[in-house]
């Protein structure tokens, strides 16, 4: 693993300066996320502009709303909440809080400022470059070393640190099924064979089926 990317001492002699693998994945995959949402959203009316905006929406609130489910799903929270929040804070992440909050963010901005795109449209359309920018991400937590897998024995098997035994890289079976889901579901929809509107479905199911 390689968790750290970078260490240099600043040019006074203060603290050492560190960048993290997952942080630079994770600013990576924004505009690879932009990009692809320009590149499929075009023929709908999704400028470059506006791609920046959902996909900053997006990624903004899916953080919020992850660290938001996070706080109210751990019970420490409840026994002193300001000591939680602010003395002592603790971090961590739901998917499913930073997903709901994505969907309402995103859908809000649509409705008042493009509502040409449509909300279905631009979801799915969205969706898609989330899953790509979902599979970068996903190398970055396999660099840092986090959310792998249970132990096993299998040839491929990963040893984390902090961990005994090899593990799964649940990581990069996420992050290669991502990226091959967001190719699938844009190629058919560039040849008509899908509706682009089926995107967010396809996301869903996606999201349902690497969680089990």
């Amino acid at each position: 693993m390689k968790s750290i990317l970078f260490a240099f001492p600043t040019w006074d002699g203060g603290p050492i300066v560190v960048v993290y693998s997952f942080v630079v994945m994770a600013l990576a995959a924004f505009p690879v996320a932009v990009f692809l949402l320009r590149r499929l959203g075009g023929p709908y009316g999704i400028t470059r502009h506006v791609a920046f905006d959902l996909c900053a929406i997006a990624a903004t609130s899916a953080l919020a709303g992850s660290a938001a489910l996070y706080i109210l799903c751990d019970t420490c929270f409840y026994d002193d909440p300001f000591n939680y929040l602010f003395v002592n804070p603790h971090v961590g992440y739901k998917g499913l809080g930073g997903m709901v909050a994505a969907v309402a963010a995103v859908s809000f901005y649509i409705k008042r400022f493009a509502p040409e795109i449509g909300v279905r449209r631009g979801l799915s359309l969205l969706s898609v470059a989330a899953l790509a920018g979902g599979a970068v991400v996903r190398i970055g937590c396999f660099l840092a070393g986090c959310c792998h897998g249970v132990e096993t024995d299998v040839p491929w098997a990963v040893h984390f640190p902090h961990v005994e035994g090899g593990r799964h890289p649940t990581q990069l079976y996420e992050a290669i099924a991502a990226a091959v889901a967001a190719f699938a579901v844009a190629r058919a929809s560039s040849k008509s064979r899908i509706p682009v509107e089926n995107g967010i479905g396809a996301y869903f199911v996606f999201y349902g089926v690497t969680r089990l």
